[in-house]
């Protein structure tokens, strides 16, 4: 594992990790996540409800509001 995770670091500090819209399994835009993040700061809707509107659970907004995902 210890060569796994140097080579995993190694691509992050090249820049050649895929973020955001590159994964090719990513469900949200960087358009949504921005609109994601106002609504809810907004006040007025709940994550449960973000996330049925966008297609993604309740735990997903969670960590997007939290900016533990899409965080740059």
């Amino acid at each position: 594992l210890p060569i796994y995770a140097d080579n995993v670091q190694d691509k992050v500090n090249k820049g050649r990790q895929l973020r955001g819209e590159q994964v090719p399994t990513s469900k949200l835009t960087r358009a949504q996540v921005d609109e994601i993040r106002a609504r809810y700061a907004a006040g007025g809707v709940q994550q449960k409800e973000l996330g049925a509107q966008y297609g993604v659970s309740q735990s997903s907004v969670s960590v997007i509001v939290n900016k533990r995902i899409w965080n740059d």
